[in-house]
């Protein structure tokens, strides 16, 4: 038999036997794949109800994987498996019936995450407990197993995609959809069936599997090369420049906010990676930098503390700080943990990951919780200073100052946005429930309209408006629609003296292009002519930018939508009636410099002159 055929006899030996390990998975992948293609395609059913399908079906996946390793590791017999597999396709059904709601809430998908990621940082522990088998190893056969499978899955996929193309372009046109499909089949089935295939019983005393689990544990020497010379320096190249840092903050004494967290959580995650990958190669640089790194990560991880500490004394607590320190107080008992151990079981901080994955949802001290308590506290507070929340019963004030006005309107905006309205016993229950509220609704409350402050350089201030989203627009008359987006300083690339080209469009038997250029003061001109480049007719959108900041009662106070009135500018010219209407606005305006257009969507109506 060819290498080809044996590679192809060996990919659907290992397949099948992965059907056999997990079968609860491939039913979850299989019904998830399923749903997406009816997705792909359309369907008159619910798309609330594919929701929940795929989100259960994805936490059956997960949980099925940790299932059968926690049976591989106490040598279940198969029966036990069976079983085990049957209890959790029965508790992936009973999340799907009773507690997800599959309307894509931000706080399911957080859940949804925190619980695969514990799954699987329980899969990945649950082999190497008591040592059964050596972490070193398995973290190279996650890796490497991994990386096949995904670099398979682009391989296929771009060879599929190569064939689609050819034959839609040399034989016949094809549906659109079919790539939609590929992918579907490729990256959210294959993919990850390949990945458990490639993965063998790290616990079986077996000859068979013990042969496979040595195979698979072999340390590629180009990686070893990779993590050792290149990624190690590099990690201690960036390690430098976080140290230089450090000394900058204690020389100037200007303590960091919100910018260093992010940064130094991927140095984190990223050293736990390759702390993981160093593991087995026995060079000097490997040696060194699993010596080192958690003595270099405590000071880093402290670092990003003071930052997030100094946001939340600012800010108070929200789902993404409260992430950004749970992390942080992980990498830390890590560290600690790699110092201080005996045994310096690496094996144990993924443990540690699994253990604060769970801390971060449980109720009361979950991020949901704690972020949920500290704004209510935040707002509640302001509104006492304000002798606006007395007795529990909310009192509209008028009297209150600019960044008053701004924090409340922040803070309603996020409770309204994440659901935390209702747990606030003084607020209206009719509106508790609102994703947002209208600027009419916020002033009923509070006795003012939302205020978001937004201060530029140079004396700009920033306005928003969009438009009344219930309100019908009239397009009699008007032929022709479409969409643009206008920005400032627009330049036409390719040539230079004539305005930004928009649009082609006809109306009757005329062709027009419509262009965008800068007016004196700033503001956006659309500029039309006929295809032989003859001018036509100029509109500004002064008059409009013009009623937004009039809009305002304050400086940058948002009045929420405005009437389509308001927001439409209309010009005739030789045969040709047109209409801009601003679906959304965002302008820039100095008393001084004028306006800038930061961003402008616009309804294009156009139709022969009456």
């Amino acid at each position: 038999m060819s290498r080809f055929g044996i590679f192809v006899a060996k990919t659907f030996k290992n397949i099948s036997i992965m059907a056999l390990r997990f079968p609860a998975v491939l039913i979850s992948l299989a019904v998830s794949m399923v749903c997406v293609s009816m997705l792909i395609e359309g369907t008159p059913w619910d798309d609330d109800i594919f929701g929940r399908v795929i989100m259960s079906c994805v936490l059956t996946a997960f949980l099925g994987i940790s299932t059968v390793f926690f049976a591989e590791r106490f040598a279940a017999k198969k029966i036990i498996r069976l079983l085990l597999n049957i209890a959790v396709l029965i508790a992936g059904s009973i999340c799907f019936l009773f507690f997800i709601t599959g309307n894509w809430l931000w706080t399911e998908f957080v859940y949804l995450a925190v619980i695969c990621f514990m799954l699987f940082a329980l899969f990945i522990f649950i082999p190497a407990y008591k040592k059964t088998a050596d972490f070193g190893k398995m973290a190279i056969i996650h890796f490497k197993s991994a990386f096949t499978a995904v670099l398979y899955a682009l391989v296929i996929f771009a060879g599929l995609g190569i064939i689609y193309f050819t034959i839609d372009f040399l034989l016949v046109g094809l549906n659109e959809n079919i790539m939609l499909h590929a992918a579907n089949i490729v990256f959210l089935f294959f993919m990850p069936l390949y990945y458990l295939a490639l993965l063998p019983n790290f616990c079986s005393s077996e000859d068979k599997e013990r042969q496979k689990y040595e195979e698979s544990a072999k340390y590629p020497s180009i990686l070893a090369v990779l993590v050792s010379y290149i990624l190690i320096p590099i990690y201690a190249v960036f390690s430098g420049v976080l140290a230089a840092y450090i000394a900058k903050i204690v020389m100037t004494q200007v303590w960091p906010v919100g910018e260093i967290g992010p940064m130094v959580l991927g140095y984190s995650i990223s050293g736990f990676v390759l702390y993981y990958l160093a593991l087995k190669p026995e060079n000097k640089f490997a040696l060194a930098f699993k010596k080192l790194f958690p003595f270099f990560l405590i000071p880093m991880i402290v670092l990003q503390l003071v930052s997030c500490a100094i946001r939340i004394n600012a800010y108070g607590v929200t789902e993404p700080r409260y992430f950004l320190v749970l992390i942080g107080i992980f990498s830390i008992c890590s560290a600690a943990y790699l110092i201080f151990s005996k045994v310096r079981d690496a094996a144990a901080t993924v443990l540690i990951a699994a253990i604060f994955a769970l801390i971060s949802i449980l109720p009361g001290i979950g991020a949901f919780s704690v972020s949920r308590m500290s704004q209510t506290h935040r707002l509640e507070s302001i509104l006492e200073r304000n002798n606006m929340l007395e007795g529990g019963r909310l009192i509209s004030g008028s009297q209150v100052s600019e960044s008053d006005r701004n924090d409340i309107s922040s803070i309603v905006d996020y409770m309204s946005q994440m659901k935390y309205l209702d747990s606030l016993k003084w607020f209206p229950e009719k509106l508790s429930e609102k994703d947002s509220l209208s600027a009419e609704e916020f002033k009923g409350v509070f006795g003012f309209e939302p205020y978001y402050s937004g201060h530029l350089p140079d004396g700009f201030q920033y306005y928003y408006a969009m438009i009344d989203p219930l309100e019908q627009l009239d397009i009699e008359g008007y032929s022709t629609f479409f969409q643009t987006d206008l920005y400032s300083n627009a330049i036409n690339s390719e040539q230079p003296e004539l305005p930004m080209f928009l649009a082609d469009f006809s109306v009757g038997d005329i062709n027009f292009k419509a262009y965008q250029k800068t007016g004196d003061q700033g503001e956006a001109i659309v500029e039309i002519r006929r295809s032989d480049f003859s001018y036509v007719l100029e509109i500004s959108t002064l008059s409009v930018m013009e009623n937004i900041v009039q809009a305002n009662t304050g400086d940058n106070t948002w009045k929420g939508s405005l009437p389509a009135g308001q927001l439409t500018v209309k010009a005739d010219g030789l045969g040709i009636s047109v209409a801009l209407v601003l679906q959304q606005a965002g302008i820039r305006y100095s008393q001084t410099d004028g306006y800038e257009t930061n961003h402008l969507t616009v309804y294009f109506l156009v139709g022969e002159s009456q």
